[in-house]
């Protein structure tokens, strides 16, 4: 993940003069964060999916039959990466 290397350097905290227990725990707290704004991203971005494709469902017509085939696409890849997520 892009972010990840920023936040943890972030809660290491790499220029202060702080002791290691208080490291890991800034750290930790840091990381629980990054992990919570994740798993909101993951379902927000699931959720578009899932109204788009109900909404192109109802609407028959070559273009949106295409959109709609894109975005069973993304949703299965964000499913995919969601399940990647969790078990790490």
């Amino acid at each position: 993940e892009p972010d990840l290397e920023e936040t943890v350097i972030e809660g290491w905290g790499v220029n202060e003069n702080i002791e290691m227990v208080d490291r890991v725990a800034r750290c930790a707290n840091k990381l629980q964060g990054w992990g919570k704004r994740k798993r909101v991203r993951f379902k927000e971005d699931i959720d578009e999916c899932v109204c788009e494709m109900e909404a192109l469902r109802d609407n028959p017509g070559e273009a949106k039959s295409q959109r709609y085939q894109e975005c069973s696409n993304r949703h299965a890849t964000l499913l995919v990466q969601e399940e990647g997520y969790w078990k790490q």
